[in-house]
């Protein structure tokens, strides 16, 4: 990757990794043009959801004066990937490949390229929409993350080092996962073992009937050790977040109002709670909606939404994957004695 931008945006987040994780965004690249995506025979899962997805995936491109050799007048290109979202023009994208706002383009699987105006950007999502001046854009099928699980078919589609219409297949691997030493927004991500590779950042991930699971947003590097590890923001996020910036110019995100931390072993025996993995709240905040709910220091949450509890970042995931105002059914112990209460989300007012 040549892109000083991109290194400069997230050196901070990879220094404090134990595991290099990469946003997939901003691969530099020479110019690759393929055409349009041929079509072939559609019995087989990954031709036909490339068929139908494709054409509605484009570059995101950035171009600016190199900084590696300013006194050259060099340029540089970093290109990531985007989603149709409306047909009139709006395309979503990861908010890291928006290196340079003033100098955004979109460029098409048919060869055309236009300059792309940001309409906005939300880092804490890292979910971005730009729009250019075209319509009758192909908008694919969006599905729900609901319908997503563990072991299904995932295709994924996007432009990494500006080969344009990458294809590449595997499975969802997990759901709700943390990308390591991440931020708390960096929770409920979707796992995959389809390749996903710099460039690839913005674009799709698809399940077998063609529709929009997943924006592809990062990697573990193979150098780390991992084989096959990357990541994608779930498809409602996406939605939420993406509509939001089209029609406000910014997006809400859902507050909790606790501090939690991963049980151990030792706390659990402290605390005198039956379980031994959840997530134990360290502080409550003040008339937040926690403490509207009846949540104290010391209880150990073991479910939400119905879905189990087994560390911190799963009270992030499950907050995350919410928008202000949402009902969220919480189970949690004080001591011995199991408690249920249901929580109204507030809304983020910073971060």
């Amino acid at each position: 990757m040549k892109s000083g931008a991109y290194h400069r945006l997230f050196a901070t987040l990879l220094a404090l990794l134990f595991i290099p994780v990469i946003l997939t965004g901003c691969g530099s690249v020479a110019n690759q043009k393929t055409g349009l995506f041929a079509k072939a025979d559609t019995s087989n899962v990954a031709v036909s959801v490339a068929d139908k997805v494709s054409s509605s995936v484009v570059a995101v491109i950035t171009r600016g004066k190199s900084e590696k050799e300013p006194s050259h007048g060099g340029m540089e290109e970093s290109l990531g990937s985007g989603i149709v979202f409306r047909p009139d023009g709006f395309i979503i994208t990861n908010a890291h490949v928006i290196t340079d706002p003033d100098n955004t383009f979109v460029g098409f699987s048919d060869g055309t390229e236009l300059k792309a105006k940001v309409i906005g950007t939300d880092t804490f999502s890292d979910i971005a929409i730009i729009k250019v001046d075209k319509k009758n854009l192909p908008v694919p099928t969006y599905g729900e993350s609901k319908s997503v699980k563990a072991g299904q078919t995932a295709i994924a589609i996007g432009n990494p080092f500006g080969f344009e219409n990458t294809v590449t297949e595997g499975i969802i691997s997990a759901t709700r996962r943390s990308i390591p030493g991440g931020a708390p927004s960096l929770t409920n991500m979707l796992q995959t073992d389809a390749a996903i590779s710099p460039g690839n950042s913005g674009g799709a991930l698809a399940n077998k009937d063609g529709k929009i699971i997943g924006i592809a947003t990062a990697f573990i590097p193979p150098q780390s050790g991992a084989v096959s590890l990357g990541f994608a923001i779930p498809v409602d996020v996406a939605k939420r977040v993406g509509n939001q910036l089209i029609d406000t110019g910014k997006a809400t995100h859902a507050f909790l109002g606790l501090t939690p931390e991963t049980l151990t072993s030792e706390t659990a025996g402290k605390l005198n709670v039956p379980v031994n993995q959840g997530a134990v709240v360290k502080d409550v905040v003040a008339d937040g909606p926690a403490d509207k709910a009846g949540l104290k220091t010391n209880d150990v949450i073991v479910k939400m939404d119905g879905l189990p509890v087994r560390t911190a970042d799963d009270v992030f995931g499950v907050v995350n994957g919410h928008a202000p105002e949402d009902e969220v059914e919480m189970i949690f112990f004080r001591g011995a004695d199991q408690k249920t209460v249901t929580v109204t989300l507030g809304e983020r007012t910073s971060g």
